[in-house]
């Protein structure tokens, strides 16, 4: 876990957004495959972040199409699309595949003794954010988690998941604010 001082040690940056954690939170960067020296289990894919609350485990994955996407256009409209449609395609099974892998290695390392909830964190303008139910997607996205093979897992490893915006992450967790180079959301 990182713990530590005031100067930037508490600020964790994915996509150009960066998580602004107080002294005593317990979180740590979940997918360290890009980290020099850290060898990651071969074949498996984990979420962005991981932060351990006094209840409950939440996983996050990070998607901000204004990055990359942003400077191609056709990249960052397709994602929208699949957003909006989030039927069974390769944006749902990765996410699933993250998550499943995420909890596959918290169990294994005897890290999995509190309930987790998935956060799904996409940033969008607000003329995309319109296009797509969000409440859908959340719905869709746990029941996969949940039934990815022919039956449904008989463990219950994700309590609950939510697909958030940056408003409504900041909203929902002030403890754990983004912001974008410096400006609030």
């Amino acid at each position: 876990y990182r713990k530590g001082s005031r100067i930037m040690e508490n600020v964790f940056t994915e996509s150009e957004l960066n998580f602004h954690f107080p002294d005593n939170a317990k979180w740590e960067r979940f997918d360290y495959s890009n980290e020099a020296g850290v060898r990651k289990p071969s074949g498996m894919k984990f979420v962005d972040l991981f932060i351990e609350e006094a209840e409950k485990f939440l996983l996050v994955e990070i998607k901000n199409p204004s990055t990359i996407e942003a400077k191609n256009h056709s990249a960052r409209e397709k994602l929208i699309t699949k957003l909006e449609k989030f039927t069974d395609n390769e944006l749902v099974s990765g996410l699933v595949e993250k998550i499943r892998d995420s909890y596959t290695f918290l169990h294994l390392m005897k890290r999995d003794e509190k309930p987790i909830t998935y956060i799904f964190l996409i940033h969008l303008e607000d003329t995309e954010k319109e296009k797509i139910n969000f409440l859908t997607v959340k719905d869709r996205l746990l029941n996969k988690i949940k039934h990815e093979a022919k039956e449904a897992w008989k463990r219950d490893y994700v309590k609950d998941c939510a697909v958030l915006g940056i408003k409504e992450w900041n909203k929902y967790f002030p403890d754990y604010k983004i912001t974008n180079s410096g400006n609030e959301f």
